[in-house]
């Protein structure tokens, strides 16, 4: 229930320069804290710090949203790790993301199923 309270939300990833907007997880890579919408808000050149629902409302903010959050977090790194196996990359891109590791069989499972297709249609992937 908690996850889903939007009091909640705002009083434990909320600003004092916006109070009234919830920041929880939104965008493709889901940013949480104000900090981290700021600084990509800086970024990117949208006031998503403002208005957080942007990253989810605007496929355009989405997707901006989510290649700041990987190249400034350096999960491609992690991606590209030749030495570890695909769980092991799956689990350090997920830490990345979500510490708790949150939801961790599906992002296996979805990522394995998506590598085979890129490798059916495009030939390969380095997963």
């Amino acid at each position: 229930m908690i996850e889903n309270d939007p009091a909640y939300g705002k009083h434990s990833f909320g600003s004092n320069q916006y109070p009234h907007n919830d920041y929880r997880g939104r965008g493709l890579l889901h940013l949480t804290h104000y900090a981290n919408y700021r600084e990509c808000a800086v970024a990117i050149g949208v006031n998503i710090d403002a208005n957080p629902n942007l990253a989810q409302d605007n496929m355009k903010v989405a997707i901006e949203s989510g290649l700041w959050f990987w190249k400034s977090k350096g999960i491609g790194a992690l991606a590209d790790a030749s030495s570890s196996d695909i769980d092991a990359k799956i689990k350090s891109v997920t830490r990345v993301i979500n510490s708790g590791l949150k939801e961790l069989d599906k992002r296996e499972k979805y990522t394995k199923e998506i590598a085979e297709k890129f490798k059916a249609g495009f030939g390969g992937c380095s997963l």
